[in-house]
């Protein structure tokens, strides 16, 4: 492989950068730009002089050099750490360059870790993680998955599982031979068991994802419900505008917040109608096309004036598309309308979700709570005994990937139930296991691979 170097700091004016290189040629590399008057050893930072190819100073600084598997990527690495002003930076790339390395790709480094044995997928993708970490949950999970945690829940269903296959494959390569199969009943209580495991690591993940990543959350409603209102309401301050006219807002307005120790991705949204012009057309438009995309939906409907059904129904329609619902009833500081609350009533039965009153304003004009709102995102988001402990999955690969899992196990128990030939739940086994060992790097496929790496930052 070629030697190869980066930036791994942020590029931009700091007391240090570091530079990066990994390669055969890694210690000779560093050789040929940097000048001490002792022998460096590995592991311990030694005190010299960086120069270009015509020999001139670019910084006097510290470098350090790591031997083949006792290094982050398994091959022969040093580091750079340099003063951080962007000219001094750019003349040590250019030096390297110079000199024969090759700039790095996006996540080689960590790419060259997982290719050496260093780090399994799992394990790669949980460096990503850390350093996209929003959170605190987010962080701690990802330094337990680093760890190995996910790899090692992930290895314990995938070892039951081809103990499973092993026994099916002899009954289907080897009929006449005594090989001791498992009988019917034992092979579906472990698929069974391997499925319901699956299951729960799907689930915890899905409730870890909502503190580590925030829940995309959705607000709806017909014009003048009360949507931006709201949304700036949660968000503490006036980030949009709000008017009595309908229809002011056009385009989706996004932030991150929190409420009720939920973190939310939240999105202001258009009102759902008819719309009068082109502008508005297709802000209604996105505003549906984000609900679908959305893990939670926030309904306001206005309780104090006759709703426009029309257009209630185009709301609850796209409320519906999102993953879950709540019904906010607004305007309540208002004297209720009877059709409201029947409406009220009615969207909240149809999206089989609970219902909060709010009163933004009392008629003083004083703010009022958010509280009933706080209390329903706790109880849909309820923590419990959830732990962060590097054995939730993080990334939307893995969730699609054991999803995969979990179906293919699902068809081979339902086969085994139904009687049907034992080849037939063998395949199905085989392609539960073979998504399963693509998670920690198992026989995944190059495209795979290359794809989780795409996603890192040059210089990791």
């Amino acid at each position: 492989m070629d030697t190869i170097f980066a930036l791994s700091t942020a590029p931009a004016r700091s007391g240090v950068a570091v530079i990066r290189i990994s390669g055969k040629d890694a210690h000779e590399l560093l050789g040929r730009v940097f000048r001490t008057r002792s022998a460096m050893a590995p592991r311990v930072m030694t005190l010299g002089v960086l120069r270009d190819r015509d020999g001139e100073t670019v910084d006097r600084c510290l470098a350090v050099i790591f031997s083949g598997r006792a290094s982050y990527t398994g091959e022969d690495s040093a580091e750079l750490h340099l003063h951080g002003s962007p000219a001094v930076i750019s003349a040590a790339l250019e030096a390297l360059a110079e000199a024969g390395g090759r700039p790095a790709e996006a996540g080689e480094f960590t790419k060259r870790a997982f290719l050496n044995g260093k780090l399994d997928l799992s394990e790669a993708e949980a460096v990503g993680e850390l350093i996209a970490a929003e959170t605190s949950d987010a962080a701690r999970n990802a330094a337990a998955m680093l760890g190995g945690a996910l790899a090692g829940r992930l290895r314990s269903v995938y070892d039951e599982l081809t103990d499973i296959l092993s026994h099916l494959a002899a009954e289907v390569d080897y009929p006449e031979e005594d090989v001791d199969p498992l009988t019917r009943r034992d092979a579906i209580e472990g698929m069974f068991h391997v499925e319901h495991s699956i299951e729960e690591i799907l689930s915890r993940s899905e409730l870890a994802r909502a503190f580590t990543h925030g829940v995309e959350c959705v607000i709806l409603g017909a014009p003048n419900a009360g949507k931006s209102t709201l949304f700036n309401a949660i968000l503490g301050e006036e980030r949009a505008i709000v008017t009595s006219a309908p229809g002011t807002t056009r385009d989706l307005l996004r932030e991150h917040t929190s409420l009720g120790g939920v973190p939310l991705r939240l999105t202001d949204t258009a009102g759902l109608r008819d719309a009068n012009d082109e502008a508005e057309r297709i802000g209604v438009s996105r505003a549906e096309t984000e609900a679908a995309s959305s893990a939670l939906a926030l309904l306001c409907i206005d309780r104090s004036a006759p709703p426009a059904l029309e257009e209630t129904r185009r709301a609850v329609r796209a409320a519906k598309s999102a993953g879950r619902a709540i019904v906010v009833a607004t305007k309540c500081d208002l004297p209720p309308d009877g059709r409201a609350l029947q409406t009220i009533s009615a969207a909240a039965a149809e999206l089989r979700c609970g219902t909060v009153e709010l009163s933004l304003l009392s008629a003083d004009g004083e703010e009022k709570t958010l509280l009933p709102l706080e209390e329903e995102l706790r109880r849909l988001y309820d923590r419990g005994s959830l732990r962060f402990d590097g054995t939730l999955l993080s990334s939307a690969r893995q969730f699609a990937v054991a999803l995969a899992a979990l179906e293919a196990s699902r068809s081979a128990r339902e086969a085994l139930e139904h009687g049907v030939e034992t080849d037939v739940a063998l395949t199905d086994a085989e392609r539960a296991a073979s998504r399963l060992g693509e998670l920690f790097g198992r026989a995944a496929p190059q495209d795979i691979i290359d794809k989780v790496f795409a996603n890192f930052c040059v210089g990791k």
